[in-house]
């Protein structure tokens, strides 16, 4: 995972570091939902609730055989529940694929997609400590 903040990142997409070191990238808004699946490459995994809207959550990854740490996936996926009316439940369920398989949908409002392939669910406990605790300096 690389080291600082990307240059000339929109600003509707907020970057966040994992304990891991993975670079996180999410919308602030469905504007900012759509240009984060943008910078993602097919390789990185995409995040967002399982039932309801939320903002969507990009993990970069530096090469598709690049493993994910759960504790990177739950951190990703608490981002993603912190913007969503989750946000102040002990537990959100988490859907997460690769992005080659997230398309926006055609006709639709930004940030709405379709899932071709999911990669799986998983619960996180939306944690508002972990925004500040992982968040890039702007």
């Amino acid at each position: 995972p690389g080291a600082g903040r990307p240059s000339g990142l929109p600003k509707q997409v907020q970057a966040f570091r994992s304990g891991d070191g993975f670079l996180l990238l999410r919308g602030r808004d469905t504007r900012g939902n759509a240009l984060a699946l943008k910078l993602a490459a097919p390789h990185d995994y995409w995040l967002h609730t399982a039932d309801g809207p939320s903002a969507h959550v990009i993990i970069r990854r530096d090469h598709a055989g690049q493993e994910v740490p759960e504790r990177t996936l739950a951190e990703a996926g608490a981002l993603a529940a912190l913007k969503s009316r989750l946000r102040d439940e002990a537990r959100a369920e988490i859907q997460y694929s690769l992005a080659k398989y997230i398309h926006p949908m055609k006709k639709a409002a930004p940030g709405m997609v379709r899932i071709d392939k999911s990669e799986g669910t998983f619960w996180v406990s939306p944690d508002r400590d972990l925004e500040e605790k992982l968040r890039m300096p702007e």
